[in-house]
């Protein structure tokens, strides 16, 4: 007897009902269990060996360790399973089906949670090496909502939804009835996978412009300190390009001819402009903020009835947190078309004034001395350039004057306006000084 024919010999055999063999045990299949088990076994060590060595290298948590151990061990008995199932012939149907094209089999079941289980550990490894790397960027900086806790939580939900992606594309692709399965508009048909790979192509997409605003371009800007608001349009503009790439990507890998659909879409893209024309205007004039960058984030903006600091600059509206703390949406065009003082792009000394009225017969220099006086005792009023005051008018009822300060305080000047006022006013109670109100003579003819 052969060595082959030996390793061919049936030890035990299992029928169904139907007279569908199930199971075929044989002593080649018992020494594929054997050399399976090793060969699992001997790699789920490795695997252990080696996540130890890369914990020392980035210092990762017991509980992302407890965790990552936990699911070695899981693959490695599942994959034992797999392997065994295998080599014994071994695949039985979880219940009967009358669709000849789908079948759902212990083996699958099996090996669809291996792909989970998986993925899951590629989820906590990966995003815990981009978190290590994000924090030794930013560890030195007061963290900001571009580079807050929020960004990191976003980044680690992109991960592991492009994980799964990949399992679910895998899973239907050696489903035959699901990956044939295509739905048909017109000419284009696309099947659920390709579906999948859209949205997988545009979790990518962001993941790679996580990695290159917050890993690659942010060491660069720290380098050559370049201010929040360039980084932002930087940071804009570089989306722009990668999402736009992405979505040619994914209609060339679902062979759509880009020709027939541009033409398709070009009747309905100007009914579209003619609808949506003050949202076209807003997109184009959020681009010519990004590139003039007339206004960026971290400026602080008067404009109309809002002063506030502008949070975010987005394809159609800007946010801009105003002093009263509430977040005000204003379209871009808006602020490309109207006037905005934009106090940020100034210099960062500014020039006030405060106006004040003093009655008829007031000693002028007496007036003059108290103002400079109580410019000098408000905080947040500089020194230099001195302040000075300027005789305005005589008004209808008072001598007018103006008490012209330069300060830096611009996000909080009204403060320093307010207190400025409270100190002009004890000193010219304290000196008798008047400030009069309106008076009106009224005659009555008898």
């Amino acid at each position: 007897m052969s060595f082959s024919e030996w390793l061919g010999q049936s030890l035990f055999s299992w029928n169904s009902a139907n007279g569908s063999q199930l199971l075929h045990v044989t002593i080649g299949g018992i020494v594929g269990c054997v050399l399976a088990t090793i060969v699992v076994l001997a790699l789920v060590r490795l695997a252990r060996i080696g996540l130890r060595r890369y914990s020392g290298q980035h210092q990762l948590t017991p509980e992302l360790m407890g965790f990552v151990n936990r699911m070695i061990i899981a693959a490695g008995v599942i994959s034992c399973l797999i392997l065994c199932m295998l080599s014994l012939h071994f695949n039985p149907i979880v219940w009967p089906t009358s669709v000849d094209s789908f079948s759902l089999s212990y083996r699958n079941i099996l090996i669809a949670i291996l792909c989970i289980i998986i993925a899951r550990i590629a989820d906590k490894v990966i995003s815990a090496r981009l978190l290590e790397e994000f924090d030794s960027q930013t560890q030195k900086d007061i963290y900001n909502d571009q580079y807050g806790a929020k960004n990191k939580s976003n980044i680690t939900g992109v991960v592991r939804n492009a994980l799964f992606l990949i399992v679910s594309i895998i899973l239907i692709s050696n489903n035959s009835s699901l990956s044939d399965y295509k739905l048909h508009f017109g000419e284009l048909s696309i099947s659920l996978t390709d579906i999948l790979f859209v949205i997988l192509v545009v979790l990518i997409a962001r993941l790679l412009l996580w990695i290159l605003t917050n890993l690659f371009l942010y060491g660069f800007y720290k380098r050559e300190r370049i201010d929040l608001g360039k980084q932002y349009a930087y940071n804009q503009l570089l989306s722009y390009v990668i999402y736009f790439l992405a979505i040619i990507f994914a209609l060339r890998w679902m062979e759509t001819d880009l020709t027939l659909l541009l033409a398709g879409a070009a009747a309905l893209l100007v009914g579209i402009g003619i609808a949506l024309q003050q949202v076209i205007s807003d997109f184009f004039s959020g681009l010519v903020i990004l590139f003039e960058r007339s206004v960026e984030v971290g400026d602080f903006l008067d404009f109309g009835d809002y002063r506030g600091t502008v949070k975010k600059i987005g394809l159609r509206a800007s946010i801009i947190e105003t002093i009263e703390r509430k977040d005000v949406v204003i379209p871009n065009s808006h602020l490309v078309n109207e006037r905005v003082t934009n106090w940020s792009s100034t210099r960062v000394i500014t020039r006030f004034e405060v106006g004040v009225g003093v009655a008829y017969g007031t000693d002028t220099n007496e007036v003059k001395r108290l103002l400079l006086e109580a410019a000098k005792k408000t905080d947040g009023i500089l020194d230099r350039p001195m302040p000075f005051i300027r005789f305005f008018e005589f008004g209808a009822s008072s001598l007018d004057f103006q008490l012209i300060f330069f300060s830096e305080q611009i996000r909080t000047i009204e403060d320093v306006k307010s207190n400025l006022r409270f100190e002009i006013d004890d000193l010219f109670r304290a000196n008798d000084i008047i400030i009069p109100f309106p008076q009106r003579d009224v005659h009555f003819n008898k």
